[in-house]
């Protein structure tokens, strides 16, 4: 069963550093264009790691809806 949480960014605060990326037990997150992170919501757990370490403190947890 796939968790009701994902990681959501917010792109205006994000500053690429890579660190969600790194942490991720499932690769979900990324910063693919050197610009900001994004995250593959259907490979994402939830697990709020990314959340946690985020120097910038852009990502937070979102309940999923029909199209995350």
């Amino acid at each position: 069963m796939a968790s009701r949480r994902y990681a959501r960014v917010d792109r205006a605060v994000c500053v690429a550093c890579g660190t969600c990326g790194a942490v991720c037990p499932k690769g979900a997150a990324a910063v693919p264009d050197g610009r900001w992170a994004v995250v593959d919501a259907a490979r994402c757990v939830g697990c709020g790691l990314c959340a946690k370490s985020c120097p910038a403190e852009c990502i937070e947890l979102a309940e999923r809806t029909a199209e995350a």
